[in-house]
C-alpha cells in the first residue's frame, strides 16, 4: 500500500492531539511513541478478527477502522468506527483473551501500532502506563454503562455521550442492541 496518505509533515500530531494521549505525562508519551511503529492498512484489510490472539494496540492516524461482529444470523453487525486519534485493542491487552470484535480498515488507513512485545517492554520501563491504559479502557466502559442505565433510547444516548463526555477518549460506541422496555 502507498505510504503517501499523510499531508501533515508530522503524522504523529494526530496522536498527540487525542484526548487520552494528551493527558499522559511527558515521560509516558515519549516512551509510548518510542516503541511504536506506523503501519498502513488497505481498505478492507483486517487489523484483527474475532478470536485472534492479542497483537497489540492501535491508534488511527488517518482513515477509519470498522468494529463489528457477527449477529445471530452470522451477518456482520457494525458496533462502531474508530477515527483519527482514537485507540483500539485495549480490552485484550488487560485480559490477554482472544479478540472480541473484528477490526477492519474501512478506508486506506494509517495507524500507530504497539506490538505485544513493545507494550510489555513499555510497561516494564514505565509502570505508570498500566494506570493510563486502564483509564483508556475505563472511559470506553463508562460510555457503555451510561447507555445501559439511561432511559433514553440507545442511539440518542450514545450520540449525547460522544459529544459531551470529555473522559470518553474520543471513543464512538454504537449499540448492537436496543434496550428492551421494562
Amino acid at each position: 500500500m502507498s505510504h503517501t496518505l499523510f499531508h501533515d509533515p508530522d503524522p504523529l500530531s494526530v496522536v498527540r492531539a487525542g484526548r487520552w494521549f494528551s493527558q499522559l505525562t511527558q515521560a509516558q508519551s515519549e516512551a509510548l511513541l518510542a516503541c511504536s511503529q506506523v503501519r498502513y492498512a488497505a481498505a478492507g484489510e483486517a487489523l484483527f478478527v474475532r478470536g485472534d490472539e492479542f497483537c497489540g494496540l492501535y491508534c488511527v492516524l488517518q482513515g477509519r477502522v470498522r468494529l463489528s461482529m457477527p449477529d445471530a444470523q452470522d451477518h456482520d453487525k457494525v458496533i462502531g468506527w474508530v477515527r483519527p486519534s482514537q485507540w483500539l485493542g485495549e480490552l485484550s491487552l488487560f485480559d490477554r483473551q482472544p479478540r472480541a470484535l473484528d477490526a477492519i480498515a474501512d478506508l486506506p488507513t494509517a495507524l500507530l501500532h504497539l506490538s505485544t512485545a513493545d507494550i510489555d517492554e513499555l510497561l516494564m520501563q514505565e509502570p505508570t502506563m498500566v494506570t493510563a491504559l486502564g483509564q483508556l479502557l475505563a472511559s470506553k466502559l463508562r460510555v457503555i454503562i451510561q447507555g445501559l442505565t439511561s432511559d433514553e433510547p440507545w442511539p440518542q444516548h450514545i450520540r449525547k455521550i460522544a459529544k459531551t463526555a470529555p473522559a470518553a477518549s474520543g471513543a464512538r460506541v454504537l449499540p448492537f442492541a436496543r434496550r428492551t422496555s421494562k
